[in-house]
């Protein structure tokens, strides 16, 4: 968005949540109910199940806004960020498989979870 103006966050934010984002995903006092609604039920069986929340909770819970939000129509963007959280899911299930099996070494560069996961994220927000 290049007006000639630089804009501040809050004024791009402003516009980005009343402007496209609502005309998508509908009015925020509907959308984020709706999402809390889908969280709920996933967070307490995962609290039930392990105890706790982790990346992976997060991934999945962020897959859900996403397809909370693609019940009211098709937007791409939010395809795109409910595969790359399908990925990173993947990547931090990945690591904790081989951790389990002792098969990582921390030691050896590119080879951590961190570093996968950070570079799988820049490959979403591209």
């Amino acid at each position: 968005m290049d007006t000639g103006e630089r804009l501040t966050v809050l004024q791009e934010a402003e516009a980005a949540v009343m402007g496209p984002r609502q005309q998508f995903y509908g009015p925020p006092t509907e959308n984020l109910p709706a999402v809390a609604d889908a969280w709920t039920p996933y967070a307490r069986l995962a609290l039930a199940t392990k105890g706790r929340l982790d990346g992976i909770d997060v991934c999945n819970m962020m897959i859900l806004l996403k397809a909370m939000r693609g019940a009211t129509g098709y937007h791409r963007d939010s395809e795109v960020d409910a595969a790359g959280y399908a990925l990173l899911a993947e990547i931090l299930n990945d690591d904790l498989r081989d951790d389990r099996a002792g098969r990582v070494d921390r030691t050896s560069i590119g080879h951590s979870g961190r570093e996968k996961t950070s570079q799988a994220l820049t490959e979403v927000h591209r």
